[in-house]
């Protein structure tokens, strides 16, 4: 999930549009932290609509994806879409903007409410976390000997939460 670019609520709740309940357009940008070059860029227009008890609106993403061709020219595919955004009251007063995942997985529109969507290396859309089957990378380490400690706890016959315990929770040199 590191490698992704993410779009996330937190900077488009920011827009003026969204607290105002207007039409608007602009343009998000991202940055290498250090050298502050911008990786990527995308155009985006937001449409409300709804009332003060509940509101909601509609995202459109417009963005080009350059792909380098091994002995060619690049290979620029223009991207647009919409995702579609909802609020939900919070338990102390005002309201929580949500996106809606734009994908579709197995024919099946996902929507489902999320903070962040991400666009993962080679992708050519924003989507949720579960779409994607991202996971951070310390979610991804955390269990990579469970394996080994299940195939000793097989050999052994002994339980494996025993093994697991014995041996530790990591490589040697990390307890």
């Amino acid at each position: 999930m590191e490698d992704c670019l993410t779009l996330s609520m937190g900077v488009v709740g920011q827009f003026e549009g969204l607290q105002e309940r207007r039409p608007w357009r602009g343009m998000i940008r991202w940055t290498k932290v250090r050298t502050g070059e911008e990786t990527a860029n995308i155009g985006y227009v937001f449409y409300p609509r709804g009332e003060e008890s509940r509101w909601e609106g509609r995202l459109t993403l417009k963005y080009m994806i350059t792909r380098s061709q091994f002995g060619g020219e690049d290979e620029v595919t223009e991207v647009e879409y919409g995702t579609d955004l909802e609020t939900t009251a919070c338990n102390f007063g005002g309201e929580r903007w949500w996106f809606r995942c734009p994908l579709v997985k197995n024919g099946t529109p996902c929507e489902r409410r999320c903070f962040k969507l991400y666009e993962p290396p080679g992708a050519d859309y924003f989507g949720c976390r579960e779409c994607y089957d991202l996971t951070y990378h310390s979610a991804q380490t955390a269990h990579e000997f469970d394996r080994l400690y299940k195939h000793i706890a097989d050999e052994m016959d002994a339980p494996f939460e025993s093994v697991k315990d014995a041996l530790g929770s990591g490589p040697p040199g990390v307890w």
